[in-house]
């Protein structure tokens, strides 16, 4: 049986430190590689660091719960 990916379970110690930014992590989920209020901004960091296909995942700050790309 395959783990289903639980965003919040998963990556939430990660991104807790970035309220209400876009986070972008490695593609294996295992660590930052950008973080911004600004989407670009935080993908820009990313592929600068030579991450092709980053995880895009919206921090929630308390007024919204996690958006996920």
């Amino acid at each position: 049986m395959s783990k289903i990916f639980n965003p919040l379970k998963d990556v939430g110690r990660l991104i807790e430190p970035f309220p209400g930014e876009w986070v972008t992590l490695s593609s294996d989920k295992k660590q930052v590689v950008g973080h911004s209020k600004k989407m670009e901004t935080a993908l820009n960091q990313a592929y600068k660091k030579g991450v092709e296909h980053p995880f895009l995942i919206k921090s929630p700050d308390g007024n919204i719960a996690a958006v996920i790309y």
